[in-house]
């Protein structure tokens, strides 16, 4: 058993000026409970058994949920509550609505049901145990039942099920947890804990899943302060802490701070042990380059523990927590960006900006629709975009009836073919936007319905699949029909949700076949999922290669690869690499949220498991992504830094991105209108560009002869001046500012059962011209926070001279994890080119390393900014390494994604 006991205390006449204890007696635990009853076997329909999930706070009912209707805001009205010293009594009346149909058909087919209910709970003495992964076939983002622990409670209910026209009498038992709810000025645990005081303590159990949990589970207690502390950003939150576990499993201690910004977090604050160590982490340090730290007070604070491997209860001890004044650091002075427009920069080969990363995700039937006021009509907004690349989706049962030889063979001769431009919708659009040549076409079946594999088994299918892409590839594009969009075909969209109809137990629909699979931790499939994947995709492959050597394959649209700490890339993504990677035309992934700086890094680290795995790449496209729960200003940052860093970083692979979703035509958000707006001239030869701080972003292009396009974003906290040396003998044509107002704290807000909840923010766009300021040679102009540019410098006659030419070396290093003073070689074996004249380090990893080149020793920035979110760093080291050797030495835990050298001339 893994034990969980964590106690937090300061020495309070230790403390110093300039310091806040955060522990009793200061601020004692809450007197107000939180109650959490689940009634079992309430419906008793064919699907099975369900749940009703209700948490009573002191003030009454605070929410409830049920399975199958995921975050479906039920509606609940409390007839009565009444608390007596142990006992609960209530009557209530819940609304369980339908969950959301989709063409047609419910994702299960629950009516709107409403229970009326009276509950009679008691609160033991007796801890709950464990919270049981009950919805592991539910993705996380669309859970609404919670993780609880704490003090049991049990009871039972009755009361009358109405749905329809039938009333059901129904009757069981409650079985639950209650603990200890934060609240002003008082301590209070947070997801699956308990929470005690003493003189000057305090104590969280923390109930971690026995079992593996992808996502992983929180527990923590959280202080929310009725009188804010002021903060100064040099101030910082020390905390000492101990801690031994039963089962031998390491587990590191989570702090996080919210300021009026948000939450933020430091994961892995310290790993916890026998003996106790003091950390003091520094306000700046709960932030990152993506969402840097940012605020003028701190409004809460928690500690707790956040773990994923089944490790359940630990005993920790944290013998200080208090927050400290610091002297306020030094403002920022304004970033400087700097253009070379002469220096070409090629990246591994490459030296075209990816003309596709700008695409789009194409929703509704592939029709347009009319303009609204306003509007340019559809072939206009598609050239105004300029996407370079389209993904349309076609559901299809797959099979159909096998074309004759003869058939076939008229099919692929290009003197039988139509030549001419279809008079069709798409391909118009297609045109428009510059895509003709990078159209994505999917073929699926429904995303959220059972596939038949899993009752007919996967051969069938995949005769189906073969037949279907023989006689689909037969008419695709071959040499000289260069009218044709069918060029590229993605095999199934999101093949991982397969995974919500696996290990589904006691949920399993009648007559369906159970499939389990013990590799699998969540709604991402394991092994049976990738196996199913993989064969299918091979049977496409048999089917199109056999008719077209022109039609490119790829899939499976896996879930970004960073995702769970890469969990979900070791368990999933990995299997299929493995097992058709050396048949993949081109590699598919989704990514919406997140930290966009971290997805550049997950292409890195898929590089190497090609490399690794088959000694070959593909390119990777980005087949949807998006930022659903921001605002209009959130999704422009969002959607800029991630395709400003894919071309920043791996321009060679990254070659398609899909906004989700261009709907039938036209963006539905301003804030991605304008973003796509501005990036649109990004076009032609990548230029060399720098910006002198992280938190911008800035990439340049020559799209024709006599310019220079400039795009970059801020991803910082505040206003910040930009400054722009202007090259000899170049204008400043332009200057557009994408100005926003204050995103900063959007975030995907995880609650602890790691369900993500849209917070939205009012952040809007405007994209405005402004006119050039140039002083003293720069440009010079302010950028709100979270805002971008536009500068177009011209030159008549300007052609740039002269190419920076970077080679990629990928090391043979994936998932080495390494422990203190473990080593690491570099050497990069056979086949080193003469000696570079700059040699750069790519290294993808998390935890602390230095490297060592014979006797010198060079300290590297950290991999990984929050939690696990590892991001590339390019380390510039003496070119000796490559003569001499070069070793990278963990100082800690470690774990190294991937490696590559830079041979730079």
């Amino acid at each position: 058993m893994f034990k969980c006991l964590i106690l937090l205390c300061v020495l309070r006449s230790g403390l110093h000026a300039g310091e806040v204890s955060l522990l009793p007696p200061a601020y004692p635990v809450s007197g107000d409970i939180r109650t959490h009853v689940r009634l079992d076997g309430i419906r008793p329909l064919e699907l099975g058994d369900g749940h009703i999930y209700l948490t009573f706070g002191g003030d009454g009912l605070v929410s409830a949920s049920a399975d199958y209707n995921e975050r479906s805001r039920n509606e609940v009205e409390v007839l009565s509550l009444e608390w007596e010293g142990e006992r609960l009594r209530a009557e209530v009346e819940v609304t369980i609505g339908p969950d959301g149909a989709r063409r047609g058909r419910a994702h299960f087919p629950t009516p709107p049901d409403v229970f009326r209910l009276e509950i009679e709970a008691e609160r033991g003495l007796d801890w709950a145990g464990f919270p049981v992964n009950r919805d592991a076939f539910m993705p996380g983002w669309r859970k609404d039942t919670p993780q609880v622990a704490g003090r049991a409670v049990s009871g039972n209910y009755r009361g009358v099920w109405v749905s329809g026209d039938t009333e059901t009498e129904v009757e069981g038992e409650v079985t639950g947890a209650w603990s200890v709810m934060a609240a002003e000025n008082a301590w209070g645990a947070v997801g699956p804990a308990w929470v005690e005081a003493g003189d000057s303590e305090l104590r969280l159990t923390a109930f971690l899943p026995r079992e593996v949990r992808v996502e992983g589970i929180e527990a923590s207690v959280e202080l929310p302060l009725a009188e804010p502390v002021p903060i100064r950003s040099g101030g910082a939150l020390r905390v000492s802490a101990a801690g031994v576990s039963g089962s031998g499993q390491s587990v590191g201690l989570v702090v996080q701070v919210r300021t009026e910004r948000g939450w933020f977090a430091r994961h892995q604050a310290l790993r916890l042990g026998e003996t106790a160590e003091e950390v003091t982490v520094p306000f700046q340090d709960f932030g990152s380059d993506w969402r840097p730290f940012a605020g003028g007070e701190i409004r809460a604070v928690r500690v707790g523990v956040y773990d994923g491997r089944g490790v359940g209860r630990v005993d920790v001890t944290v013998d200080e927590l208090a927050l400290i004044s610091g002297d306020a650091l030094p403002e920022e002075g304004p970033v400087t960006v700097v253009v070379r427009p002469d220096v070409v920069r090629s990246f591994n080969g490459t030296d075209e900006v990816p003309k596709g990363l700008f695409g789009f995700h194409d929703v509704g039937e592939n029709n347009p629709r009319d303009p609204r006021e306003g509007e340019p009509d559809y072939e206009e907004m598609m050239r105004i975009l300029n996407p370079g690349s389209l993904r349309p989706l076609t559901h299809t049962g797959f099979g159909g009836k096998p074309l004759s030889e003869e058939k076939l063979a008229r099919n692929m001769d290009l003197e039988q073919r139509d030549l001419s431009p279809p008079d069709q919708p798409f391909f118009r659009r297609a045109v428009a936007g510059n895509a003709v040549d990078q159209v994505i076409w999917t073929h699926t079946m429904d995303l959220w319905a059972r596939p038949s594999w899993m009752d007919h088994g996967v051969e069938a299918v995949a005769r189906d699949v073969e037949v279907f892409y023989r006689n689909l590839a037969s008419r695709a594009w071959i040499p000289g029909d260069e009218h044709n969009v069918l060029r590229y075909f993605e095999v199934w969209n999101e093949p991982f949700m397969w995974g919500r109809h696996i290990n589904m137990g006691f949920r399993l629909p009648p007559g369906a076949k159970e499939v389990e699979d013990e590799t699998q931790y969540g709604y991402i499939p394991g092994k049976v999922g990738a196996d199913a994947w993989s064969e299918i995709f091979r049977a496409a492959v048999r089917g199109a290669k056999s008719v077209n050597p022109h039609v490119q394959l790829g899939g499976p649209s896996v879930p970004d690869f960073g995702s769970h700490d890469y969990m979900d890339f070791r368990n999933y993504t990995m299997r299929m690499l493995e097992a058709v990677g050396d048949q993949l035309d081109f590699i598919t992934e989704h990514h919406y949220g997140g930290n966009p700086l971290t997805i550049a890094a997950g292409y890195e680290v898929t590089r190497s498991a090609m490399m690794k795995l088959h000694g070959r790449m593909v390119p990777i496209f980005n087949t949807e992504a998006n930022d659903l729960g921001a605002s209009d200003a959130g999704k422009a940052a969002y959607n800029l830094a991630d395709m400003l860093n894919l071309i920043r970083v791996n321009p060679d692979i990254a070659q398609v991105r899909a906004l989700h979703a261009c709907w039938n035509g036209y963006l539905r958000n301003r804030g991605e209108e304008h973003a796509y707006r501005l990036a649109a001239p990004l076009r032609g030869r990548m230029i060399d560009a720098v910006s002198s701080a992280s938190r911008l972003t800035v990439v340049a292009s020559h799209p024709q002869t006599g310019r220079v396009v400039l795009v970059g974003v801020d991803h910082g906290a505040g206003e910040t001046e930009v400054r722009l040396p202007v090259p000899a003998g170049f204008r400043v044509a332009e200057l557009t500012l994408l100005l926003s107002d204050a995103p900063l704290q959007e975030q995907m807000i995880r609650d602890v059962d790691g369900a993500g909840i849209p917070e939205r923010a009012e952040g809007k766009t405007a994209l405005v011209q402004v006119v050039p300021e140039v002083r003293g040679g720069y440009l010079r102009f302010d950028l709100s926070e979270r805002s971008a540019f536009r500068v177009i410098l011209e030159r008549e006659g300007y052609e740039p001279s002269r190419v920076r030419t970077q080679q990629l070396m990928t090391l043979p290093v994936l998932f080495e994890e390494l422990a203190a003073d473990d080593r690491l070689s570099l050497q990069p074996g056979d086949g080193v080119p003469d000696i570079p004249e700059r040699l750069f380090l790519r290294l993808v990893h998390t935890g602390a390393a230095r490297l060592q080149i014979g006797d010198e020793r060079i300290a590297l920035p950290p991999g990984a900014d929050r939690k696990s979110n590892a991001v590339v760093r390019d380390i510039e080291v003496p070119v000796t390494a490559l003569r001499d050797g070069a070793e990278l030495v963990a100082e800690g835990p470690a774990n190294i994604l991937s490696a590559s050298w830079i041979l730079e001339n």
